[in-house]
C-alpha cells in the first residue's frame, strides 16, 4: 500500500498547459514580502505604488501580503493572454492547484477551475485500480 494522498497522485499525473483559466477567475494570493520585492524589482517600479501593487496587508498573516481579488488577476495580461510576470510570480501561482488544496487555502471546486486539474482528476477516476 502506498503512503501517497490522492493529492499526491492527482499531481504526479498532472501537467500544466498554461491556459491562464487560473488566472482569468482571479482569486486570494498570498505574496510573501520577498516574493513582492521581486515582482517591484522586475517591474522596475516602487512597491510603495499602489497602482503596480494591489496587495493589502492583514494583521492575521504578518510579513505577508495579499493581492486583491480580481478577475482576471491584476498582472495577467488581457491582450497577450500571458502571465505579465511569469518569470516571478509567487509561489501559491506556481504551486496551484495542489498545494491550495493540501494548504486547505481552497475548495476542491476551485480548484476544479482548471482544465488540466479536471482532466487529471476524471482521468484518474477511471483508471483501473492497482492492488
Amino acid at each position: 500500500m502506498s503512503d501517497k494522498t490522492i493529492a499526491d497522485v492527482l499531481q504526479d499525473h498532472f501537467k500544466c498547459v498554461q491556459c491562464g483559466e487560473c488566472c482569468r477567475v482571479g482569486g486570494q494570493i498570498r505574496i510573501s514580502l520577498e516574493e513582492a520585492q521581486e515582482i517591484a524589482d522586475y517591474l522596475c517600479v516602487d512597491m510603495a505604488d499602489v497602482a503596480f501593487f494591489p496587495f493589502q496587508v492583514r494583521d492575521d498573516f504578518p510579513g505577508t501580503y495579499f493581492l486583491e481579488v480580481t478577475a482576471p488577476c491584476f498582472f495577467w495580461d488581457k491582450l497577450n493572454h500571458t502571465c505579465m510576470i511569469e518569470e516571478v510570480k509567487p509561489a501559491q501561482c506556481r504551486a496551484y492547484p495542489f498545494q491550495c488544496l493540501t494548504d486547505g487555502d481552497c475548495s476542491f471546486e476551485d480548484a476544479c477551475v482548471c482544465p488540466s486539474f479536471r482532466r487529471t482528476v476524471v482521468a484518474s477516476l477511471m483508471a483501473p485500480v492497482e492492488d
